[in-house]
């Protein structure tokens, strides 16, 4: 990659650390400019250095992030979305170009999970985008969205704490 630079969008503290959400923007293989999306961690204390943080997920170089949909610290684990394109086209705007993908990060053992069951669920019922997702006391619900023509839906799921038994709300 030519690097062109980066910045950080979304943070926040979860049992010690501080999560962040960098995105750093290259040069693309078409030409244009294409971003990669980092997730990364620093524990709180007196010596938080940039250079310290370390990588709790990166998406590889397929792929071009255009935003973190959000951060679910529940308990040991955190959950993200993000949308993306092919990183090697130049995105026209068209919502077909756009992916979801849906993950666990377990904070215990420094592991991330790609949840592709669970997207799978929406993106074979039509859904494009998962908006929300909230934990509440049986797992979470998700607000997912679904474009047809000039209308929008926005209908609301469960899910148990597994991201798992989804079903509507």
């Amino acid at each position: 990659f030519d690097d062109v630079g980066a910045f950080q969008d979304k943070w926040f503290i979860h049992r010690g650390y501080i999560y962040y959400h960098e995105i750093e923007y290259f040069t693309a293989e078409y030409g244009g400019v294409s971003a990669r999306s980092l997730i990364k961690r620093l524990r709180l204390g007196s010596n938080m250095k940039a250079d310290k943080a370390q990588i709790v997920y990166q998406t590889d170089e397929s792929v071009s992030v255009s935003m973190i949909i959000g951060f679910i610290p529940y308990k040991n684990y955190i959950y993200f979305t993000y949308v993306g394109t092919d990183a090697s086209k130049k995105y026209d705007g068209s919502r077909d170009m756009l992916r979801t993908k849906a993950f666990r990060y377990d904070v215990s053992e420094e592991k991330c999970t790609e949840l592709v069951g669970f997207m799978d669920t929406f993106l074979d019922a039509g859904y494009e985008f998962i908006e929300e997702i909230v934990p509440y006391s049986k797992g979470f619900l998700i607000k997912a969205s679904l474009i047809k023509g000039n209308e929008q839906e926005f209908p609301i799921y469960a899910a148990d704490e597994n991201m798992e038994n989804i079903h509507i709300f």
